[in-house]
């Protein structure tokens, strides 16, 4: 099956016999990606460090009582915090990753979110994936050296698909939309 050249906009989900990494039963949203690399993040698992957004929010003296959890978006940067959003929602730093998805660094939203004028749907993710020049359109070639360590599915983001469920439950969920997608392309 032909990959569109540009994968902004798409999910990465890892293949279910995928070798156990960090990205094992994971969904990748690709933010960007352009001939030198890509920037992604992983939107499905939760943060190991137990932080919380209620906890985040308290230590910028925002007051706010949800439990929702930071994700994990992936190695590089650890302590870059972005939110990937519904963009009923958007500032003039928002940006745009498909036409109903955004991501956003800037930490007004907190407040926004706080107030209840945030997004509907939104993911609070620390961290993010970098991916250098071919390694990305290597990984899902199989092209060495990337076999097994990571091979992906993909699947055009929607907002169903990268704000449902979580962990396992997500990814279950989306692999299953990408065998739909992929045996429909046979008929």
């Amino acid at each position: 099956m032909e990959r569109p050249d540009d994968l902004t906009g798409q999910l990465l989900v890892a293949i279910p016999n995928t070798a156990h990494t960090a990205y094992s039963r994971g969904i990748m949203l690709v933010t960007s990606h352009w001939p030198a690399g890509a920037s992604s993040l992983m939107i499905n698992q939760i943060a190991k460090n137990s932080l919380t957004v209620t906890a985040l929010m308290h230590n910028m003296g925002i007051d706010y009582t949800c439990n929702d959890p930071i994700f994990w978006g992936g190695p590089d940067d650890p302590t870059r915090i972005q939110f990937v959003h519904s963009l009923d929602w958007q500032c003039s730093s928002t940006k745009l990753v498909t036409e109903h998805i955004g991501v956003t660094q800037e930490m007004s939203i907190l407040a926004a979110i706080s107030s209840g004028d945030g997004p509907e749907n939104w993911r609070c993710i620390i961290g993010h994936r970098i991916s250098g020049p071919g390694h990305l359109d290597g990984e899902l070639q199989g092209m060495p050296p990337w076999i097994p360590e990571h091979r992906w599915l993909t699947v055009p983001a929607t907002p169903a698909n990268v704000f449902r469920g979580i962990g396992d439950n997500q990814w279950l969920h989306t692999v299953n939309e990408c065998s739909h997608k992929e045996v429909s392309s046979w008929f």
